[in-house]
Formats: C-alpha cells, sequence, structure tokens
C-alpha cells in the first residue's frame, strides 16, 4: 500500500535527469523563432488554466464574460493554475496534485496540437539535443504529443518560479 509519503522509484530516477532539473526559460520576446512558440504555447496553457476555477469548472459564462458565481474565485486567485503551484510541493495531496496535472497535460496537448508540423520537428529535435529524453513512442503516438512532454518541464519551470513569488 503506497503512502502519500512514498516515492515512485521510476518518477524520481526521471525527475533527477539533467534535463529535469534544469530551469527552463521561458521567453516570448526571443528572436528566436522556437524560443518563442515555446514561450507562447507554456503561456497559454497557462491562461487557459487560469480560466478555471479550483474544482475545474470554466470561470466564464459562453458568451466569455466572467461567470458572477465565480467572480470571488476570480478575484482572489483560485484558480486550477494556483491549485497548479501549489501542487509542486511534495507534501501536496497526490490525488488532486494528479487531477490538475491531467488538465495542465490535456491542455498542453491541445496547444501542441496546433503548432505547424515543421515546427514540430524541429523542436523535437532541439528538445532531443538539449538532453530530453523522451518516452517510447507507439503507433498511435503523436509527434504534437511527444513535444508536449518537454514542454511541460516549461510549464513546471514557470510555475515554481511564480510560486516562489507568492
Amino acid at each position: 500500500m503506497m503512502m502519500y509519503f512514498d516515492i515512485d522509484e521510476e518518477e524520481t530516477l526521471y525527475d533527477m535527469s539533467d534535463w529535469r532539473a534544469a530551469y527552463h526559460n521561458i521567453n516570448p520576446e526571443s528572436d528566436d523563432l522556437l524560443e518563442q512558440i515555446i514561450a507562447l504555447t507554456v503561456l497559454q496553457v497557462k491562461c487557459s488554466m487560469q480560466g478555471l476555477s479550483e474544482t475545474g469548472e470554466s470561470l466564464f459564462d459562453p458568451h466569455g464574460r466572467l461567470d458572477a458565481r465565480y467572480l470571488m474565485d476570480y478575484a482572489c486567485g483560485n484558480t486550477a493554475w494556483k491549485m497548479y503551484m501549489e501542487c509542486i510541493d511534495d507534501e501536496y495531496n497526490p490525488l488532486i496534485h494528479q487531477a490538475v496535472e491531467s488538465v495542465a497535460w490535456q491542455f498542453m496537448y491541445r496547444e501542441t496540437a496546433r503548432i505547424p508540423q515543421d515546427i514540430l520537428k524541429k523542436l523535437f529535435d532541439r528538445f532531443g539535443e538539449a538532453g530530453f529524453q523522451y518516452s517510447s513512442p507507439t503507433e498511435k503516438t503523436t509527434l504534437s504529443s511527444q513535444v508536449a512532454e518537454p514542454l511541460m518541464d516549461y510549464l513546471f519551470t514557470l510555475a515554481d518560479r511564480e510560486r516562489a513569488y507568492m
């Protein structure tokens, strides 16, 4: 039986990799097109998560206006993004952590699927050259889902940096 504080050996080995330990620069104003795309993709995922309540409900009505039921949550910053930042803490409830990270993955998959194929190939190559170890692809694995893996590390870095200012 696994307790909250038990460590998953596979996850620990991945977390100790040089790539995972590195802080990844997020610069939307870079002269490098790939760095711009990385930053804009990660920032879009952050914005999407800021549009959800802590329970995963949209803070906005179908017309794009702030729903009155969530006005106080929005004003206080009680969003899925805040939950994601709080879940970085190792002592956080792993079930909540898994749920929030699942939402982040869904947004990241959606955003990477919008990146043109030629750019995805360049990003894939750049991340590989930088030392990212991709998981083993299956026949249904898309290039965009593989590129989403290292981009999640950029999202983690962004959340960790913002959490430091909380």
